[in-house]
């Protein structure tokens, strides 16, 4: 395609509405010819004269350091050209944008700019989504909308009206991947998302919600960050739904027990041998963006006052009590999206035309499992799909590994009775909470806490090395983004520090060996037990300074690995050494088992052998 470096301006809103005026009449003098309906890109040109070819602009690129930089990094605007009248076309001068898309395409202060004639199908999008707010459309709306874009430009952020529907392009994508313009093609689908929508928000009350994640944090406290980075986003793409925060919760029955009250025989629910009774709290009823943030603030005060609730109920979260709060997996989630659904399914009496679209937040601390009803989940599935509701579920947890969200039920077979049955729910959305993390920039802080005169004495020898500018004091090298250098714990000599502490307990070491040994059948008239194996399972535990017994014979086949060549002792691997003062025992005291450490070792290994269980035991 053939391109021409052109002269750029730009232009207010007062003078044109029009996003482009390119005077077509300028640019065919220079065999540039364009006509009404064309598709143009626009690129930024640094340091490039009116009218170069493309050949030298090419060789420009080329020669110069850098040089194309700018065509990369700079994103790329594709506009329509428009036959206009002359007289506006003559002020414009060969090419004129206006200026707040100047301004958010960086072309400001961009005196020329490369124009070049493209394909529609080199620039079509693949998706398109537009963003509505204070509008109620319907999907015939939205179908008329759609076909009037067909083969227009549109750019991000660029506000578009059909019939008295407004909507503003919020983002657009290409070959896979995002991009700031292009046309829109009959093959290109449009995705509408409105930003005044009627939300039912569910936050699942279980036996985890008071538990602690892995971080240390409880599930509700997660809950909460959740929905002030929600109530966030919202608030800066200027949202305006309408909020209805409920808590919801599942109670299980033991009536072997105790007998239920008779005020509670028409409100418990009997299901497979079980009985249970759904709980359903609306916190808040259509709450706008200017309640969200004291929102966060009755959410909370609510769950404070629930452990009151449940004691007041008797209900406990204990296997044996009588009323016990359910866990997620077994909690009424179903129950709870079909409360919105039957709300929703009235929407075409007394119709709100400030709100558009339904959505479904479930808000719940387990993994994304649920035991639910195989006929109540094919109903909900339906409900749900018919009315183009939206049903989001976030979990607090961390992600399992197998497949979520995950429905099992239990189903009645001929062949071996009751199955359990597993179903992936495609109609929900799921999605997986990981707060951002808070010790990113935080500063490491050593555990150990050093004394005050460790800490002063190692001041002062610093102020001393200072004055005199000695070398060769100890340095701990601890790297900056862990620590502070200013701090200084991190400079103490530890192993200093530690030979100092323990050098008085060297004194009171001891020593205590084990050595692999060979044992013989032995006879001995003192011993305990007249004619039997004393073995060690191969180790001989020996107190230094102590003798063997008489009759002995050791046979040690580690005896070339114990002393090396210099006679220095062998490795820590062929024995385990503990010090101990040297201390000499009588044979008759070893045989006895009373105060010789070794004799008790070696009745202990025989009791383990089950031989010679004599008197001396």
């Amino acid at each position: 395609m053939e391109k021409k470096v052109v002269k750029l301006k730009t232009h207010p809103i007062t003078f044109s509405e029009e996003e482009v005026i390119v005077n077509i009449d300028l640019l065919a003098k220079d065999k540039f010819v364009l006509k009404d309906g064309d598709i143009i890109e626009v690129l930024p040109v640094e340091g490039q004269g009116l009218g170069r070819t493309t050949a030298a602009m090419d060789q420009s690129n080329a020669s110069g350091p850098g040089a194309g930089e700018d065509r990369e990094d700079k994103p790329r605007l594709v506009l329509q050209v428009k036959q206009l009248p002359s007289d506006i076309q003559v002020k414009g001068g060969p090419l004129s944008i206006i200026s707040s898309l100047a301004q958010a395409f960086s072309l400001s202060n961009v005196r020329e700019v490369s124009v070049q004639k493209v394909d529609k199908e080199s620039v079509k999008l693949d998706l398109i989504e537009l963003v509505f707010k204070d509008q109620a459309l319907t999907r015939s709306d939205m179908w008329r909308f759609t076909c009037s874009l067909i083969g227009s430009c549109v750019h991000v952020l660029k506000k578009l009206e059909f019939a008295g529907i407004r909507a503003q392009v919020d983002r657009l994508w290409t070959m896979g991947g995002n991009t700031q313009s292009g046309v829109i093609l009959d093959s290109s689908r449009v995705l509408f998302r409105s930003a005044s929508a009627q939300v039912f928000l569910f936050i699942q009350i279980s036996t985890e919600m008071w538990e602690f994640d892995l971080n240390g944090d409880m599930y509700f406290d997660k809950a909460v960050n959740l929905l002030k980075e929600l109530f966030q986003q919202w608030k800066e793409k200027s949202c305006n739904h309408k909020v209805n925060v409920i808590f919801f919760w599942r109670v299980y029955y033991d009536s072997r027990k105790e007998a239920l009250p008779s005020s509670l025989v028409r409100t418990v629910i009997q299901k497979k041998g079980r009985m249970y009774q759904d709980y359903y709290k609306v916190i808040t009823e259509k709450s706008s963006a200017l309640d969200w943030l004291h929102l966060v603030l009755e959410i909370k005060r609510h769950f404070i006052q629930l452990p009151e609730f449940f004691k007041k109920k008797n209900i406990t979260s204990d296997p044996g009590s009588v009323k016990k709060l359910s866990a997620s997996t077994q909690g009424n989630v179903l129950e709870a999206i079909n409360l919105a659904l039957n709300v929703f399914n009235r929407d075409h009496i007394d119709v709100n035309f400030l709100l558009t679209g339904h959505q479904v937040i479930l808000i719940t601390a387990g993994v994304g499992v649920f035991e639910v009803d195989h006929e109540l989940s094919r109903i909900t599935k339906e409900r749900a799909i018919d009315q183009g509701t939206c049903v989001d579920l976030l979990c607090l947890t961390e992600q399992p590994l197998h497949a979520v969200p995950l429905f099992m039920f239990r189903r009645e077979s001929e062949c071996s009775g009751e199955e359990e049955h597993f179903y992936i729910p495609h109609w929900i959305n799921y999605s997986f909470y990981s707060p951002p993390n808070r010790h990113s920039k935080s500063l490491y802080r050593p555990i150990l806490k050093l004394s005050d005169h460790l800490v002063n004495h190692y001041l002062k020898q610093s102020k001393e090395k200072k004055k005199k500018k000695k070398v060769g004091q100890t340095k701990l090298f601890i790297p900056a983004s862990i620590v502070s250098s200013a701090d200084p714990l991190v400079r103490v000599d530890y192993e200093e520090y530690d030979s100092k502490v323990f050098r008085n307990a060297k004194a009171m070491e001891k020593t205590f060996t084990m050595t692999p040994v060979v044992r013989k059948r032995i006879k001995s008239q003192n011993a305990p037990f007249s004619s039997s194996y004393r073995e060690t399972s191969g180790v001989k535990f020996q107190v230094a300074g102590d003798s063997t017994d008489e009759g002995e014979e050791e046979m040690d086949p580690f005896a070339s690995d114990q002393n090396g060549e210099d006679g220095q002792p062998a490795s820590a691997a062929n024995g385990i050494r503990i010090k101990r003062s040297k201390r000499r025992h009588s044979k008759d005291a070893s045989h006895s088992g009373a105060s010789s450490l070794r004799a008790r070792f070696h009745s202990t290994s025989e009791t383990e052998k089950g031989e010679g269980c004599g008197g001396g035991r």
